[in-house]
């Protein structure tokens, strides 16, 4: 990959200069095992209740309905499903932070805007916002979760809390 010629990786997407429309996207869409619990993903939503937020999904899930129902009073969010993430990208270039898991959203997304990416049981460099650069640790906390951040133009930050299982791609254990 260092020796992969990286020029056209983006020209599928060329679009014109868009205006922010959201402060944070908020991305869902995982599988379950690499989801956070309901409550932490609930008070991450409540945090960002003064923001201009737009909250999608991988389908329209039982927590995506959820959320939708429970914060339908809230002017500061918008809900919405795509089709593919593909679909995503003109929504992802006009905002200034993506906020998602690991996986591929985080590797297709990160190349439109800045991703905080929660990285769950795989391996942090694995499934980071690709951007052609090298993370480095950028804060470790007494708990063990750390911060590592991207060289790249986007400075992409990768959360992680290391596991003794990774990496894990659902084979059967709970």
């Amino acid at each position: 990959f260092r020796k992969r010629n990286n020029s056209s990786y983006l020209k599928k997407y060329e679009h014109a200069e868009t205006e922010m429309k959201y402060d944070i996207i908020l991305h869902l869409g995982s599988s379950e095992i690499r989801k956070l619990d309901r409550e932490i993903e609930e008070d991450t939503l409540k945090l960002l209740v003064n923001y201009k937020t737009l909250i999608t999904d991988a389908g329209n899930t039982e927590r995506f309905k959820y959320y939708k129902t429970r914060y339908a009073a809230n002017n500061n969010f918008t809900f919405k499903l795509y089709n593919t993430l593909e679909d995503m990208h003109i929504d992802a270039v006009s905002s200034k932070i993506i906020l998602c898991y690991d996986g591929g959203q985080a590797h297709f997304l990160g190349q439109f805007s800045r991703c905080i990416v929660l990285v769950g049981t795989l391996l942090l460099k694995q499934w980071a916002p690709y951007d052609f650069s090298d993370y480095i640790l950028h804060k470790k906390w007494s708990d063990g979760v750390e911060a590592y951040i991207s060289k790249g133009e986007k400075k992409h930050i990768a959360i992680t809390y290391p596991v003794w299982c990774a990496p894990c791609f659902n084979v059967g254990c709970e």
